[in-house]
This record gives C-alpha cells, structure tokens and sequence, in this order.
C-alpha cells in the first residue's frame, strides 16, 4: 500500500497561504503583499538551512495569475503559455470547463481537468455525505493507461455547509508525484486562481 502525503492549506485563499505536511518537512509559504497585490511568490522552506528557497513568483491582474517565473529562469511566461488549455468554455457563473495540462520538469506531462466548474480529472467523482455531495480534484499523468490520481484535493468542508470550516483544504500527494511537487503546486495555485477567476 502506497502511502500518501498530506499537505493541508491553512486558508481558502489562495495568495496568501501556507501549505505544509504535518511534520513541515515540506513547507511551502504562498505569500501576496497588500503594497504589490501585483506578484504573489511561491517559497519553499529549505529543511537543511531552515531559509525560504523561491520557487515561483506569480503575476496578477485584477485578482488573478496571468503570468508564473520559476526560480531558476529568467523568463515570465504567460499562464496560457506554460498551462495548456484545451476546450474550455465559460459557464454563466464565470467558471470555466475543460482541460488543463502542464509539462514537469522530468518531461512527463500531466493534467488537470474541470467540468461543471470543477477541477478534477476524466469524471467528477462524488462521495455521499449526508445526502450532499463532496467534490475530489485530481491530477494524472497523461498518456499512461493507469487511473490512479497522482495527488487528490480536498476542499474545506463547513459544519453541516453553512458554519465554520471543519477541515482545512488538503492535496493528497503519491510519492512518485513528490519529484514535481513545486510545479504540481504552482500549477494547481494557478489552475484554480483561474478556474475561480480570482486568487483570493
């Protein structure tokens, strides 16, 4: 049995948020400043130094992603660029459906999928609840026959969905998806910045 991490959000934001596996072995400081609402950067605790490494930085405009630099290049690529959307449609609520794929820096390409302005893969998958239904968001590995999610979303869940937050948003991550941690997490920080249509 393959044992997942799990990484929990401290917020639904998602400029300003910190996500973290239990223990903080990995860490990762999602950080936009009221005076540059303009760049939100993405920095990574290193374990050895006990300092910020950076990862991405992340241009905005009117509330959302629509450019990433990842540490490293010195190049700003535009979102739709670097994310490859493909038949996406705007529903009346803004929200947008199809499919979102990126290329790691191993080669491999992988992807996001929304419908009915849900991010997931292939199909919505739903669990019964109380009679309501909780949403799962994935990520897969595209051109592989396996169907099994390299990380799995978790949205808050609210006390019978009105009240305070229950449990936090969580990304159940593979070990073999740790290795593109850093562009699984800009990815998914930009891909749901989008799909909402603002990064707050």
């Amino acid at each position: 049995m393959t044992t997942t991490e799990k990484l929990s959000f401290t917020t639904t934001s998602l400029q300003n948020v910190i996500i973290s596996n239990e223990s903080d072995s990995i860490y990762y400081d999602v950080k936009t400043w009221e005076e540059d609402p303009g760049l939100t950067k993405v920095q990574k605790l290193n374990a050895k130094t006990q300092l910020y490494d950076l990862v991405a930085e992340l241009e905005n405009a009117n509330g959302r992603p629509v450019a990433v630099r990842f540490q490293g290049g010195n190049e700003t690529v535009r979102v739709e660029e670097w994310l490859k959307m493909e038949n996406i449609e705007r529903n009346r609520w803004g929200t947008w459906d199809g499919k979102v794929s990126f290329t790691g820096s191993n080669g491999e390409v992988y992807a996001w999928s929304v419908k009915d302005g849900v991010l997931h893969v292939s199909a919505v998958i739903f669990w019964k609840s109380g009679g309501l239904k909780e949403i799962c968001i994935k990520l897969m590995r595209e051109g592989t026959t396996s169907e099994k999610p390299l990380a799995v979303f978790r949205p808050y869940q609210r006390w019978m969905y009105v009240l305070s937050i229950t449990e936090a948003p969580s990304i159940d991550v593979v070990p073999e998806a740790l290795e593109i941690l850093d562009a699984l997490i800009v990815s998914f920080l930009v891909t749901e910045g989008t799909r909402r249509g603002y990064f707050y």
